[in-house]
């Protein structure tokens, strides 16, 4: 059992090296940051494989990148996915019978390749962020299993979706200068993808897809380019037509 109170002891001080986003908050928004942090950590069983020892930073990075996807939102634990094992780098799957550096498994299992987590965190302007990627897939799990209750959140994904067909095709013949091919593959890693440049460059994401970003904007009810007003979104519309049938049963993981 993690000592959660030792913990969060030194959570400002890894957070403000390592997490831009955390370091951009005002006081009274990494109070509200920490204090997720810690409700989240309590919740989460951290495992280390293949000879890794679990340090107390590195439940602090992984669990802020949680933190940071759903500061907006009311609903944050993603009680769903308690298990977070972490390697040392690429690990095998042999469900999959691939290499991978991350996975999401609806059944409540997340697994992350540390170098390639603690990567994503020093280096802030690429658009690849693991923590953050995987972490999306396991969001869209959760609202696909009507794990979260809030209808602006089912229009957004419908809407992202319905951009997904619109705009994969195009990403995939390397149209678009802020997203990678990654996020042709499917509708899935076009959300992980478009979240990870939202979080890490939103002005040129925003400038070059600009219906992608409101809808992302709405999404996670947060705005990364209002920096001043620790990401306050706009407020949502107030009436959507919501079609709750998009609930489709999850792929059995994702990648």
């Amino acid at each position: 059992m993690r000592d959660i109170a030792r913990v969060q002891t030194f959570a400002d001080e890894v957070l403000s090296k390592r997490s831009t986003y955390y370091a951009q908050l005002s006081d009274i928004g990494k109070v509200k940051f920490r204090k997720r942090l810690r409700m989240v950590m309590a919740e989460k069983e951290f495992y280390g494989k293949d000879g890794l020892k679990v340090t107390d930073a590195m439940v602090v990075l992984a669990v802020s990148a949680l933190v940071q996807l759903t500061f907006g939102l009311e609903g944050y634990f993603l009680s769903r996915f308690y298990k977070i094992y972490i390697y040392p780098s690429i690990f095998h799957n042999k469900l999959l019978e691939s290499n991978l550096k991350g996975s999401t498994s609806p059944s409540g299992v997340i697994r992350f390749s540390w170098k390639h987590l603690e990567h994503g965190f020093e280096n802030d302007h690429d658009g690849i962020n693991l923590a953050l990627h995987e972490l999306v897939h396991a969001l869209k799990i959760s609202i696909t299993y009507g794990e979260i209750d809030d209808e602006h959140i089912y229009h957004s994904l419908d809407r992202i979706n319905a951009l997904a067909n619109k705009y994969r095709s195009k990403d995939r013949a390397g149209g678009f200068k802020s997203l990678r091919k990654y996020a042709g593959n499917n509708d899935h890693e076009f959300l992980a993808c478009s979240i990870e440049v939202f979080f890490e460059n939103p002005e040129a994401l925003n400038a070059e897809i600009p219906d992608l970003y409101e809808s992302l904007v709405h999404l996670l009810d947060q705005d990364p380019a209002n920096r001043l007003s620790d990401y306050k979104a706009p407020d949502r519309p107030k009436s959507f037509s919501v079609k709750k049938a998009m609930r489709i049963k999850p792929e059995s993981h994702y990648s």
